[in-house]
């Protein structure tokens, strides 16, 4: 899908490639492209010249300093300048495509290495559709995993962030543990527009007692973003979140929520997007990536890894929401702590063959979808079912030559079907607007 998404959006892309992946030494090609042109060789290097080994065995695998050699950048820096910038804000965008066989390159903070080039370095995603976001309100979930010294002003700072740069009003429902729970309790009353669960009306549960606590608590509430402040963890070669089975930290006993455990529960809620924050300094980075990459490549979406860096400002709090929900346009820089899979908008006419309008959103959800969608309160089976329906759709669209830059193919059975499903979701919202607007 990388390559149908620059192509139709003609986008300055770096492409990088390991060729000679089961080799003792693999070599890291860097190649150039802009939109559906054949990519350039602009550089290589041997893997161990970036400071990572060929084998990983853990989160020590990536504490050896890692580098691009400034020859490469050089190089870089001269072949990124001739593609010209981007049709789509941010206008100094560089988009980052990771074909396989990849090894570990996705776990590298390539935004970091990559910083000299002073481009917004964004990572193409899997899909070509991206999900439909037209909510008044926009609905944020804050799960704080974290309780490290500190956390509690980073979760002000990012609530008051989420307030200042979204583009519409922003409801905020903190979910943290005891110890962060109270150092906020005295000061998340001053916001309306924040909600501080408390953990200690947690029911008592035999298992995942922190998450049951936060369904028993949002009742149903459909949530637009879902945002993990965690560590994170890698295990081998899978990364995760680790999750306290007692919300009020009274048991010691913790287990780790991985990628596709995220995708669950972002998909119950009805979110569209999922950040990963990353407050302390002992943060597992690659632990966060590694999660992120796997929920990105299973369904539509916008998904971030934000490390925050020391300072008082914490810019990168402030430039990950205006990539998401915000004004991209006012970002000219590069941003060296975060990491994000970003849908770009569309910019060709609509391809009503396809089922996609010229946003990249679904063009199948229907009136009362549409406008149930854009109530502040919106249901979670209501999103849950547009997110069913647009994961499906991208399924179908994925099925064509994924190293092609022709689009898929239309199929008419593939769209009459899935707007049966549209139209099936639409008369239970229809007859729920009935029953909810009754005397």
């Amino acid at each position: 899908m990388a390559i149908q998404l620059r192509a139709q959006n003609d986008l300055p892309t770096l492409r990088i490639v390991l060729s000679g992946a089961a080799a003792r030494d693999p070599t890291v090609l860097f190649q150039v492209a802009r939109g559906g042109a054949t990519p350039v060789e602009v550089a290589r290097c041997p893997l161990r010249d970036l400071g990572l080994p060929p084998l990983i065995e853990g989160p020590e695998s990536f504490t050896r300093e890692l580098r691009i050699a400034p020859a490469i950048i050089s190089q870089l820096r001269t072949a990124v300048a001739s593609l010209g910038f981007s049709p789509i804000p941010p206008i100094k965008s560089l988009w980052l495509e990771l074909p396989g066989p990849r090894g570990y390159l996705y776990l590298l903070p390539w935004e970091l290495l990559l910083a000299p080039l002073n481009r917004t370095v964004l990572r193409l995603p899997n899909f070509i559709l991206r999900p439909k976001v037209h909510s008044e309100k926009l609905q944020v979930f804050v799960a704080v995993l974290d309780s490290t010294t500190g956390v509690d002003g980073a979760v002000r700072r990012i609530c008051r962030a989420w307030h200042q740069h979204a583009d519409r009003p922003v409801d905020i429902h903190v979910f943290a543990g005891a110890v962060v729970y109270e150092k906020l309790r005295h000061t998340a009353g001053s916001d309306r527009n924040l909600v501080l669960h408390n953990p200690y009306q947690a029911k008592p549960r035999s298992e995942d007692a922190w998450l049951n606590w936060v369904l028993d608590s949002v009742q149903g509430r459909a949530f637009d973003v879902v945002q993990v402040i965690s560590p994170g963890t890698l295990t081998g070669d899978r990364g995760g979140v680790v999750l306290p089975i007692d919300p009020a930290a009274t048991s010691p006993i913790r287990r780790v929520i991985d990628g596709s455990e995220l995708v669950t529960f972002s998909s119950r809620v009805g979110a569209w997007a999922l950040v990963l924050t990353a407050v302390s300094k002992k943060s597992c980075l690659p632990g966060l990536l590694e999660t992120a990459d796997t929920f990105a490549r299973a369904r539509p979406g916008v998904v971030m890894v934000q490390q925050l860096r020391a300072g008082p400002d914490h810019i990168d709090i402030d430039r990950g929401i205006q990539l998401i929900c915000g004004s991209p346009e006012k970002i000219t820089t590069s941003l060296p702590g975060i990491t994000c899979w970003a849908h770009p908008s569309f910019v060709d006419e609509q391809r009503l063959d396809l089922g996609l309008a010229a946003t990249g959103e679904t063009s199948l959800l229907q009136a009362s979808t549409m406008q149930v969608l854009a109530e502040p309160d919106t249901p979670a089976w209501v999103a849950a079912g547009s997110r069913i329906l647009e994961n499906r759709q991208s399924q179908w669209l994925r099925t064509g030559d994924t190293n092609s830059a022709a689009e898929p193919a239309a199929d008419a059975d593939a769209i009459a079907a899935l707007n049966s499903v549209a139209g099936l979701l639409n008369r239970h919202v229809t007859n729920f607007l009935a029953d909810r607007d009754k005397p």
